[in-house]
């Protein structure tokens, strides 16, 4: 629990993330992203089709996504 498997490094590495954020991220996801999920910038630049209003990106999704 908490870890991942060493056959996944060269998958993290591909995909240009830690598995120490890739853990966290998995771990907390219902508590970093509320409505949608994604890339930060992709989010900011998205909007609701219904109210038009700006998505939220906590603080600390965009902290684990900039690493």
């Amino acid at each position: 629990r908490g870890s991942t498997p060493a056959c996944a490094k060269p998958i993290f590495e591909r995909l240009g993330i830690d598995a120490d954020v890739w853990c966290e991220l998995t771990k907390d996801f219902g508590r970093l992203f509320g409505t949608v999920a994604g890339k930060p910038n992709v989010i900011d630049s998205t909007r609701g089709r219904t109210r038009g209003q700006r998505y939220h990106v906590r603080s600390r999704a965009r902290q684990l996504l900039a690493a």
